[in-house]
């Protein structure tokens, strides 16, 4: 049973790691740097495979465990204690991921309103350009 809580806490280091990352993340768009979105997808990306693998060795090992009732009673508290741990970190991420989903709209919304700009530009220049006079090209002579 040692070794399922020792997997509980590891994971829980990972979703303590998971938070972190996302929060630095958000630090910088809050700063408008977006330049290492591919690098913060792929870390978010490890720590979730890692967290699985630790769900699998929980699952592999408490399926190996034979405890008795009064056994059971003596880690329980523990843990619960680690689940509740795991719960507060997973609260905590799910409200970074929706203040970063958010700032991704904001983004999204920002970069639609500059090409729509853009293109209104573009249109007004095209409209502009048959009015005026086309100066013939240059002959090169051979």
């Amino acid at each position: 049973m040692e070794e399922v809580l020792h997997y509980l806490e590891l994971k829980n280091n990972y979703y303590e790691k998971f938070y972190t990352i996302t929060l630095k993340f958000i630090e910088q768009a809050n700063q408008n740097r977006w330049d290492e979105i591919e690098l913060f997808v792929d870390n978010r990306e490890r720590i979730l495979n890692i967290i699985h693998s630790f769900d699998f060795k929980i699952s592999e090992n408490f399926q190996m465990l034979q405890l008795s009732a009064e056994e059971l009673d003596i880690y329980r508290a523990r843990v619960k204690s680690l689940m509740e741990a795991r719960a507060e970190w997973a609260q905590r991420i799910v409200t970074l991921d929706l203040e970063l989903i958010s700032k991704m709209d904001e983004m999204k919304t920002e970069t639609i309103r500059e090409l729509k700009r853009s293109m209104e530009t573009n249109q007004q220049l095209n409209s502009f350009a048959p009015h005026m006079k086309r100066q013939p090209k240059p002959r090169k002579d051979v």
